[in-house]
């Protein structure tokens, strides 16, 4: 039979057991806590439903140009992009067949590269509007510019309105510039005779 001493000492070890492993477990949330805040995105959206200036019948000087601004706040001070790039949405309605075929969209970062977005894939967005149409470095599917579809890429298998998510790997070279400041999305209309709306913009910035 156990002393009332052997008894009390078996219940102090049991008691700082549990005490240690509750200071694990706590530890681990935090450290999970603080791996997720790492983590964290910059989102930023913007309903426009402006029109995008026709070029001028006939001129030879600049497209009709675009600008939606997107601000990235303090929040992300010291903030920069991680490895694959951020993520661009965008949607646009045009006035008339092919109106999509006429715009050209870049991004460019507030302190860093201006890129043309689907460079790697031509001037695929023939067609009235555009999207919803999501571009990330991390997708694997290409679009399908073809009015006859499939296309010749087994992996081009998002076609017009293009409402869904595609490839775009010059994303990517945004990795490590600056978060925070006004990014801009930069959408150019090459004709004076078919009109398109930007309907609404979405950035989202993941960082290192």
């Amino acid at each position: 039979m156990k002393s009332k001493h052997s008894r009390l000492a078996l219940l102090g070890v049991l008691a700082l057991s549990i005490s240690v492993t509750a200071g694990l477990i706590s530890g681990s949330l935090a450290e999970a806590k603080k791996k997720t805040t790492k983590s964290k995105s910059a989102v930023v959206s913007k309903t426009v439903n402006a029109a995008i200036p026709d070029k001028a019948p006939g001129s030879s000087g600049p497209f009709g140009r675009l600008e939606v601004s997107l601000n990235v706040g303090k929040k992300f001070k010291g903030k920069v992009v991680g490895p694959a790039g951020p993520t661009v949405t965008f949607q646009t309605t045009g006035n008339s067949d092919n109106s999509a075929d006429d715009l050209t969209v870049y991004l460019a970062a507030p302190k860093g590269p201006i890129t043309l977005l689907s460079s790697d894939i031509g001037s695929p967005f023939n067609g009235r509007s555009i999207g919803p149409l999501t571009l990330t470095s991390r997708s694997t599917v290409g679009i399908c510019a073809s009015a006859t579809p499939p296309c010749t890429n087994p992996q081009a298998t998002l076609n017009r309105p293009f409402a869904g998510t595609a490839s775009d790997s010059n994303l990517a070279i945004y990795n490590g510039t600056q978060v925070k400041g006004t990014w801009r999305m930069i959408f150019l209309d090459g004709t004076g005779t078919k009109t398109s709306i930007v309907n609404s913009v979405k950035l989202s910035i993941p960082t290192a």
